[in-house]
């Protein structure tokens, strides 16, 4: 509408995320909020039980995957952060901001199916990253790291599970086009960046991350196709309804979320 100003428009829009936020849980209600959180959780211990038992079982076997590209990229401590606290931050917005649960399962059912995969290959391709064990720095990040190091194998690098997962999670959300989807998106591409930066990914291993979360994604998503009312929800959220041919909703069913 000419004559609005930008401020006025951008905070226009925050108010309706903010209502389409409320219109979710006093539709769906804080049960299936708190169902949403459990089967993340779940689907994080899923990822946890395959992949620790791999990276013993292959801990005695490696694959030099490293080239220039990897050992030009410096070591730069803070992007842990992004790398790894990042990282959950962002799987716990889509988990909680998705709001189709047909978008939802699937996704859950693709990360889970991209896991397996990737702790295959994990077995017949073990690979380990070399990382700066000899690194001198002190203060909270570098205490961080260290934590981090003796609870995270260096092993199971190709494909990187952070980066298929990260990518997933953003995908559901663009799959339902949710307002919120920029955040996992922005977490994701911060993951892709700091794998290297912090020392835990070879280039190869990104790519191949990437490359099973989009065949993944892509094969649930076609094998179990959405229905037109699972996406059609506007960025406010409302919902199409089968009594407004307007808005394209042809099935009541979608009403409840099915």
């Amino acid at each position: 509408m000419p004559g609005r100003c930008p401020s006025f428009m951008r905070m226009e829009r925050i108010v309706r995320i903010v209502q389409a936020a409320r219109r979710v849980l006093e539709r769906k209600g804080v049960a299936w909020m708190a169902w949403k959180l459990a089967i993340g959780l779940a689907t994080v211990g899923w990822v946890a039980l395959l992949y620790m038992p791999v990276s013993e079982w292959t801990s005695g076997r490696h694959h030099d995957l490293m080239t220039p590209l990897d050992r030009a990229i410096p070591f730069v401590p803070w992007t842990w952060w992004i790398y790894f606290p990042g990282y959950l931050f962002g799987l716990f917005v889509a988990v909680v901001a998705i709001r189709r649960d047909a978008v939802f399962y699937r996704t859950v059912l693709a990360i889970m199916i991209a896991q397996v995969l990737n702790s295959a290959i994990y077995l017949l391709l073990p690979s380990t990253y070399p990382r700066p064990l000899d690194w001198q720095g002190a203060g909270l990040t570098a205490e961080a790291i260290r934590w981090f190091w003796t609870v995270d194998p260096p092993n199971n690098t190709f494909p990187s599970s952070h980066v298929t997962m990260a990518v997933l999670a953003a995908w559901g959300l663009w799959r339902e086009r949710n307002p919120w989807r920029w955040i996992p998106s922005a977490t994701a591409l911060g993951i892709i960046l700091t794998v290297h930066t912090a020392k835990q990914h070879y280039w190869i291993d990104t790519l191949a991350g990437i490359g099973m979360a989009l065949a993944c994604g892509g094969a649930v998503f076609r094998l179990l196709p959405l229905r037109a009312c699972d996406v059609r929800e506007s960025d406010a959220g409302s919902l199409p309804m089968a009594s407004d041919p307007s808005r394209g909703g042809s099935d009541v069913a979608c009403v409840h979320g099915h």
